[in-house]
């Protein structure tokens, strides 16, 4: 999304309503500083389009805490955090809702090991075929389906045939590295 089309989901359904429609929430507006800050935060400063499952992510997250969470009917910049904790929460309750242990800890390793090279200063995505994450990671095709519909990784098409998966966005890399980070210190 382009930051004006971000701004206008943004914006739009928070102030919908129409009679006999039971929604979430009541309506509510954004201050334009709070605003400001999503956009600057998703778009990594106007450098980046932004995906609109991070638009999602946000959007529930001010819905779901602060709106319902807190009452709010504005939402001002001191009150919406860190926005890098709102992603952080997203990939440690999808992961959570993966079922066993099992799979969870192998969605972890796909995810924090064979997505990401690198450490947090230095680090970049890393492309993948299927077949690497079915032998390597013990990950299914449904389950690879499902982490594509979760949009936290993402399937490219590949020039010799099939298709490639990789971390979604960017803005996941710091969120996923740390929880790395948490898993390894555990694991120790």
């Amino acid at each position: 999304l382009s930051l004006a089309q971000a701004q206008a989901a943004i914006v739009a359904p928070a102030e919908q309503k129409e009679e006999g429609i039971d929604f979430y929430t009541p309506t509510f507006s954004y201050h334009p500083q709070a605003l400001t800050q999503i956009l600057d935060h998703l778009s990594q400063q106007g450098k980046a389009e932004i995906e609109s499952f991070q638009l999602q992510a946000i959007c529930q997250y001010v819905e779901r805490s602060l709106v319902k969470g807190k009452e709010l009917k504005e939402i001002q910049a001191n009150d919406l955090g860190e926005l890098s904790q709102v992603f952080k929460n997203y990939y440690d309750e999808l992961v959570a809702s993966l079922g066993t242990e099992e799979v969870q800890a192998s969605v972890r390793s796909l995810i924090e090991d064979g997505l990401i090279f690198g450490t947090e200063e230095n680090s970049r995505r890393v492309s993948l075929i299927a077949e690497q994450i079915q032998v390597r990671y013990k990950i299914d095709l449904p389950l690879l389906n499902q982490l594509v519909d979760s949009h936290i990784i993402r399937r490219e098409p590949d020039v010799r045939g099939g298709f490639l998966y990789e971390l979604a966005h960017d803005t996941l890399m710091a969120p996923v590295l740390a929880a790395r980070e948490r898993r390894k210190a555990r694991e120790e």
